[in-house]
């Protein structure tokens, strides 16, 4: 691919220093973006106390033309900037390295906030500084009824995932202490984030939110989730299947994330149990090819993982027991996901969806991902 050159903006990051700094990782969303943008755009926060940071992971579509013809002047502040495709993490750390905001929201190109989110997240934030990172309400666009996400789960043996996906929305109005959120609309103390070094570039997708939480817990700063943070997922309907990538990252950042984490008794208590599933899983479940991968990248990189983990376990600074408490004692998500992209959404049909998205389409999560082959 020839490298791709970002336009000159009509909007220069000279100016106030902005309170927060909105970074939005996208790759080909272009009309998707145009409405989280516009969105943004209808903040109560005050605009000049904010900015916006575009990092586009080399998309093909018209992104970087779109973004040129903004007219000049405009508030927030915007800068783009192009880098090559390694993943939403990579985009992510990208555009926190280079905001200017005491606080960095990570905001996903196809995640709509509500007009108080930023406003609401930023006093959440000053008023309790034992807060290092919060997330919200995340509801479905198509069913706004429904929940993406509250939270999110670790379990046991280290398999994660997103709390309350598909319920109804009843019944949760109060904040809570997770172990991590969701990096679809989350927002963090930009020092902290780059204190405990951002999200792991090697993950690509997948794993990288819990990854994050988990550290920040650990560094001694909470993770919350509150109801009045509420935004909406516009993801299809249609689940899907998850490409081979995307499951070979998945079984390899798991891993990874329970070795780098874990406190010492805790891991030598759930690793034979991990092996014991992750020996059930490649003989029941497809696909082997990137699961074995997965496990040889795990093997290949343990010196690598054993020095992430030194380091993070020297920031410890929550006490005894405390982040433990915030795993849950289940093994496994009460809905299996089963190599779908997204689990179901009660009410509606799992294969509908729009054209491109439905059971046999590639998904969406994938551009020109790196990483070996995976196998048959």
């Amino acid at each position: 691919m020839p490298p791709v050159t970002p336009p000159t903006l009509p909007v220069s990051p000279s100016g106030p220093t902005p309170v927060v700094s909105v970074v939005i990782a996208t790759y080909n969303r272009r009309p998707k973006l145009e409405r989280v943008l516009a969105h943004l755009l209808q903040q109560t926060l005050p605009a000049d106390q904010a900015e916006i940071l575009i990092v586009d992971n080399s998309s093909t579509d018209d992104t970087g033309a779109w973004v040129a013809s903004l007219p000049p002047g405009r508030q927030p502040a915007l800068r783009y900037f192009v880098k090559d495709p390694n993943g939403p993490g990579s985009a992510r750390n990208f555009g926190a390295r280079h905001s200017r905001g005491e606080f960095v929201v990570f905001l996903d190109s196809d995640v709509l906030l509500d007009s108080q989110w930023l406003a609401r997240a930023v006093g959440q934030l000053r008023g309790d500084p034992s807060l290092g990172l919060l997330g919200g309400k995340l509801l479905y666009a198509f069913a706004p009824d429904r929940v993406n996400a509250f939270g999110g789960v670790t379990g046991w043996i280290g398999l994660s995932w997103d709390a309350h996906e598909g319920e109804p929305d009843r019944g949760l109005d109060r904040p809570r202490d997770c172990l991590w959120v969701n990096s679809s609309a989350m927002i963090a103390r930009r020092e902290l984030f780059l204190e405990v070094g951002g999200f792991d570039e090697t993950f690509f997708y997948g794993y990288e939110e819990a990854d994050l939480g988990w550290r920040i817990n650990l560094a001694g700063s909470r993770v919350g989730c509150s109801p009045d943070l509420v935004a909406h997922h516009d993801v299809d309907p249609a689940t899907g299947t998850s490409d081979r990538q995307v499951v070979y990252h998945y079984c390899k950042n798991r891993l990874r994330t329970l070795i780098r984490n874990s406190s010492p008794g805790r891991l030598l208590a759930c690793l034979p149990a991990y092996a014991l599933y992750s020996i059930a899983d490649l003989a029941l479940r497809g696909p082997r090819g990137p699961k074995l991968a997965a496990l040889r990248w795990n093997l290949a990189s343990l010196p690598d993982t054993l020095r992430l983990r030194a380091g993070t376990q020297a920031r410890r600074r929550a006490a005894p027991g405390a982040v433990e408490r915030l795993i849950s004692p289940r093994w496994f998500p009460a809905v299996p996901l089963n190599n779908q992209r997204r689990r179901p959404v009660p009410g509606f049909d799992a294969g509908a969806g729009a054209a491109g998205t439905g059971p046999g389409a590639a998904d969406d999560r994938v551009g020109s991902p790196p990483g070996p082959a995976t196998g048959a």
